[in-house]
């Protein structure tokens, strides 16, 4: 075994502990996070550079945004950083990452169809999956959105089960004014459940809606998973 696909199983076998869940199942993509220099500094470069002298994806996998832009450094950020995030980028992209360095992945790339499993760990992008694309995926921290994009697999745990993603609670809202809004009552609701919840409007969700409603949930809450139905005459 590579040692990227060992160190893969590691972290995967620590979270069946963790979920005391012991089955895996088929992922279709990944999205990672924790790209950034900034964030996983020289331990997260040389972790990666590790990882990619014989590790692979194996299913299409896409990537968040970096700390900076590493091919035109219009900002001047200071040229050791460029150089260190550059590094960080090219071991992703030889792991086989597509080149994509976008938060939401599902706006401009491969969308698995509906019914999916995947594992994804940008926040908002997880929320956008389950709710509006009918995509199942857990909240995933960059190492284990790792490991299961080298192994296509993952722990089927939380949001897999299909009886996790039953609403618990349904909220009534008129209208949205705006995205502004939007991500106002998703901040407000989030302080208020810690699970998939319904919504009940009459209101037109345009794409900033959505995606404001997502990141403001997925930035405040631990729910990653909300729905929406249009009201009856008796509701």
């Amino acid at each position: 075994m590579s040692y990227a696909r060992d160190v893969s199983e590691k972290i995967l076998k620590a979270l069946s502990r963790y979920y005391n869940e012991s089955n895996r199942l088929k992922i279709s993509s990944a999205h990672l996070s924790g790209v950034s220099y900034d964030n996983i500094g020289d331990e997260g470069l040389s972790f990666l550079r590790d990882m990619s002298r014989d590790g692979k994806f194996s299913v299409y996998t896409t990537v968040n945004p970096m700390g900076a832009d590493i091919y035109d450094n219009l900002f001047g950020i200071d040229d050791q950083f460029i150089i260190r995030q550059r590094e960080i980028a090219e071991s992703l992209l030889k792991l086989g990452a597509v080149e994509s360095f976008t938060c939401t992945p599902f706006e401009y790339f491969n969308i698995p169809p509906p019914g999916s499993h995947v594992s994804w760990a940008e926040s908002s992008a997880v929320v956008y999956a389950n709710s509006f694309l009918d995509i199942a995926t857990n909240k995933e921290s960059s190492l284990s959105a790792l490991s299961s994009a080298i192994l296509g697999e993952t722990i089927y745990s939380g949001l897999h089960y299909e009886y996790n993603r039953i609403p618990s609670v349904n909220f009534k809202i008129g209208s949205f004014a705006d995205e502004v809004e939007a991500g106002l009552y998703a901040y407000r609701i989030a302080k208020l459940v810690d699970e998939p919840f319904s919504i009940t409007t009459e209101a037109y969700l345009t794409s900033l809606m959505k995606k404001s409603f997502s990141g403001a949930l997925g930035a405040i809450g631990n729910v990653s998973l909300f729905s929406i139905n249009k009201p009856t005459p008796t509701s």
